[in-house]
């Protein structure tokens, strides 16, 4: 249905670069048949081995990267909450939302689409039932077990929008 879709022009084509990641989780425990979630967390927290390592691929792949609306999905709110301070600390307008902070979800929203943020980091929020054509960026900064959940995700950044040219995942 994807190929379909796209091929009709309905939804925004997009290029797909698969990254090494340097974070080995051979030895992260399954919880109710995926990660435990707080085992991937102080993973991706550990350090800033794995922020820049995220940084130098969005050089590598996006034409520029303080020009675009992206969205990275993590693992929990204190994931989140790193990923936003250290891009944050990096010079780039970043910003999260989680369920913590879900009564600014408009507010934020809003800045993702009017460019105010560049990076908007969530938690379960934003999977599906938003609509924000403006995407033009998404980040996977965790493991996705569900197809499901894979593509509502992917489906974030396809909606086409006037001066898209394409998704960068």
């Amino acid at each position: 249905r994807l190929p379909e879709a796209l091929n009709k022009k309905i939804l925004s084509p997009f290029q797909y670069f698969g990254i090494t990641d340097s974070i080995d989780l051979t030895n992260v425990k399954w919880q109710n048949g995926r990660y435990a979630p707080s085992e991937l967390t102080n993973l991706y927290t550990h350090s800033d081995r794995r922020v820049r390592e995220i940084i130098s691929d969005l050089k590598r792949y996006v034409n520029d990267i303080n020009d675009v609306r992206a969205i990275g999905f993590c693992v929990t709110i204190e994931h989140a909450k790193f990923m936003s301070k250290k891009f944050s600390s990096a010079g780039f307008k970043a910003n999260y939302l989680t369920s913590e902070n879900n009564k600014e979800r408009e507010i934020i929203r809003n800045q993702l689409k009017n460019q105010e943020i560049n990076y908007l980091f969530v938690v379960d929020i934003f999977n599906e039932g938003v609509d924000i054509p403006e995407i033009d960026t998404v980040l996977f900064l965790r493991p996705t077990e569900s197809l499901t959940v894979f593509l509502q995700q992917l489906g974030r950044g396809l909606r086409l929008s006037e001066g898209k040219d394409c998704l960068t995942v």
